[in-house]
């Protein structure tokens, strides 16, 4: 193929393996800018330009961005030549319950893996020039999501308590994964807010946990976590969705690796795990 490939990402995790897979060899650009929430995010007319224009699109799929599929609609044939959604294999074979399916895949180092390998795959469909470096690459970046699951899978292994509170219900796959259970305050998304009585009915049920901090994100509010720490005398620690992520915290964190164990930091204090 003539030129760069051009490569358009939906999310915050999906950029970081595109970029790290791409190198100097194709041009990676993310639609969420930073500190934007994945779900309610609307694209642009130049947005919609920029879809038209790729070579290949990278979105993580499982409904988590709904508008993408209304922009590749209205595009038509127009469109961008190959699109993946990396995450719906994996969890297609998991979940029992459609109605309950969770789309934040990238949050498990394992599932992120096989995310990866269908980013490759698609690279190297669209540029077969390049396949061996993008093979190379991807394989440091496998390397460096086994070293991350093996961080997670060690630093929660010997913790007091085997369940976290969350702002929402955002890491399933990453409980199940280390054999922990979430409580989450919101739904899958953070717009399925608790009625009053779920709230209340939540607080009791940490209250008698006696579990000591919710974890929450960042980019979402932080009200109802107040609220129910307030009532439990809980304390807040951060823990980050990633689907988006600010300067300030790439500067200090320098990367979805860095996250994920800034992460697993607050995870550690919360579940009282060995150091």
């Amino acid at each position: 193929m003539g030129g760069k490939l051009t490569v358009v990402t939906t999310i915050y995790p999906m950029a970081y393996f595109a970029s790290r897979i791409a190198g100097g060899d194709a041009d990676v650009h993310s639609l969420v800018g930073p500190g934007t929430e994945a779900h309610g995010f609307e694209p642009t007319a130049a947005d919609v330009r920029r879809l038209a224009s790729a070579d290949l699109v990278v979105a993580n799929g499982l409904k988590l961005e709904p508008w993408l599929e209304r922009a590749l609609a209205a595009l038509g044939g127009d469109g961008p030549a190959v699109v993946v959604e990396t995450a719906a294999l994996d969890v297609a074979q998991q979940v029992e319950d459609s109605r309950a399916v969770d789309p934040h895949v990238w949050l498990d180092p394992v599932l992120a893996m096989g995310q990866v390998g269908r980013v490759l795959a698609a690279f190297e469909a669209v540029d077969s020039e390049h396949a061996a470096a993008y093979r190379t690459r991807t394989s440091d970046l496998l390397g460096d999501l086994e070293a991350l699951d093996v961080a997670f899978a060690s630093g929660l292994r010997s913790c007091g308590r085997g369940t976290f509170v969350t702002t929402h219900a955002a890491y399933g796959h990453l409980a199940g994964r280390y054999g922990l259970e979430q409580v989450a305050i919101a739904g899958l998304t953070p717009e399925a807010q608790p009625s009053a009585r779920e709230l209340a009915n939540l607080t009791k049920q940490v209250t008698a946990m006696g579990l000591g901090y919710v974890l929450v994100e960042p980019s979402l509010s932080a009200r109802l976590a107040q609220t129910v720490a307030a009532e439990s005398g809980l304390e807040l620690l951060p823990i980050h969705q990633l689907e988006s992520a600010t300067a300030e915290e790439l500067a200090e964190h320098g990367d979805y690796l860095g996250l994920m164990r800034a992460n697993l930091a607050s995870l550690s204090v919360a579940l009282e795990c060995a150091a």
